[in-house]
């Protein structure tokens, strides 16, 4: 059964019971359209699970309950992953929906921006037109719990998104009245009005920098993975022919291998790429020619490793400590700018992807990033055996 778009209209829903009605004879306006209605106006959220977990149907009130995008949950292959990682609530509604055909409870889900939101939780399974199980679940927000009267506690991990979110609309309002104040100023204003007011805007814009890095992490480490086959060469290329079109003064040789295939997400393994080979451009930008590869090679393990090297600026390992922490910097701002969590998210994406990423530099003789990518057990994924195999017909680009 093709799995339908949220946001979709849900009579495209391919192989679905009323569908089929229809095509036999069955007159508009029954049953069908009812459920129809009904599914896109309740005001709970609605999943249709097929085998193996696969959302084949979600109604709106899905995409409000987990800020989801229409078509974001038709690629979610595996419902768990909605859900939190090591809620233990889970486990036992899975069983008892197994035992009884019905289950209920509470459980954190995950918001697409990475945001956990406690929800209750009704499953029904009931039997397919074929005969194999399908499974109705329904959800809703949760209420906060006693302890917490008037609004549920905000988690740690939550806190960061929490606060980026709650800073958006003062941040805009604050800039907008900047701008406002730069036009009112016009033409006659001092040096130093103009000074101060670009110093506001300036302050805004990496407040909303930073804020949008966080809401970037929460979402690379918490959004549903579709884990596909993944042309990596040619992803690495798009990325760097885009960086040489947005600095065509710049005498970089590039070299990209041939064949480098990977097993993930083509959009998370696409964000690692863009990362580190964004990186190796920026820190080779003092050379007046420089030098960046992408390569990969199968260890002795048959463990596929994955390089991205430049010849640039380069750091001390004594400080590699930092390098894969958020917001943490090896240069100035004033050398490098940047909002210094791309290397926090790149190894985000790695760990999501159960592999590992390690670096090696001198001052001044540039960087070599490796990586593996390893099994996602939790997202259904194989151990990664497409590192070095040439491209195959059903191969997905980054």
């Amino acid at each position: 059964m093709q799995p339908i778009a949220l946001g979709q209209p849900v009579t495209r829903c391919a192989g679905s019971a009323h569908q089929r009605e229809r095509s036999a004879g069955m007159p508009p306006g029954g049953p069908g359209e009812e459920f129809d209605l009904l599914f896109a106006a309740t005001s709970d959220g609605v999943l249709l699970l097929g085998p193996g977990g696969a959302v084949e149907r979600a109604n709106p009130a899905v995409a409000e309950l987990l800020g989801a995008q229409p078509g974001q949950l038709a690629r979610v292959t595996a419902v768990r992953t909605l859900l939190a990682p090591r809620d233990h609530r889970v486990e036992p509604l899975i069983a008892e929906l197994r035992r009884a055909g019905k289950a209920a409870g509470t459980v954190t889900a995950l918001r697409v921006d990475g945001t956990p939101v406690d929800v209750q939780v009704r499953m029904t399974q009931y039997p397919g037109a074929a005969g194999e199980p399908r499974v109705i679940v329904v959800l809703r927000p949760a209420a906060p719990s006693a302890s917490s009267p008037g609004s549920a506690p905000v988690s740690p991990r939550q806190l960061p998104v929490s606060v980026a979110h709650d800073l958006q609309a003062p941040l805009g309002t604050l800039a907008g009245f900047a701008r406002a104040l730069d036009r009112v100023l016009g033409p006659e204003a001092s040096p130093r009005s103009r000074h101060y007011v670009e110093r506001i805007l300036a302050a805004v814009g990496q407040l909303e920098g930073h804020m949008e890095a966080l809401l970037s992490s929460a979402r690379i480490a918490h959004a549903p993975l579709a884990v596909r086959r993944v042309d990596l060469s040619g992803a690495a290329r798009r990325i760097l022919r885009d960086l040489q079109l947005r600095d065509l003064d710049r005498i970089v040789s590039v070299q990209v291998q041939d064949g480098i295939c990977g097993g993930g997400d083509p959009h998370l393994l696409t964000v690692l790429l863009d990362n580190l080979l964004a990186n190796a451009w920026k820190f080779t930008g003092r050379r007046a020619e420089a030098s960046i590869s992408f390569t990969a090679q199968a260890a002795p393990d048959g463990e596929v490793v994955y390089q991205v090297r430049d010849d640039g600026a380069g750091f001390d390992m004594a400080h590699a400590g930092k390098l894969f922490r958020d917001f943490q910097r090896l240069h100035s701002q004033a050398e490098f700018p940047g909002t210094g969590i791309g290397l926090a998210n790149v190894q985000r994406v790695v760990e999501r992807h159960g592999g590992r990423i390690w670096a090696e530099s001198a001052p001044g003789r540039g960087a070599t990033f490796s990586f593996t990518l390893g099994t996602c057990a939790a997202a259904g994924c194989v151990p990664c055996q497409y590192g070095l195999e040439p491209p195959v017909r059903d191969e997905v680009s980054a």
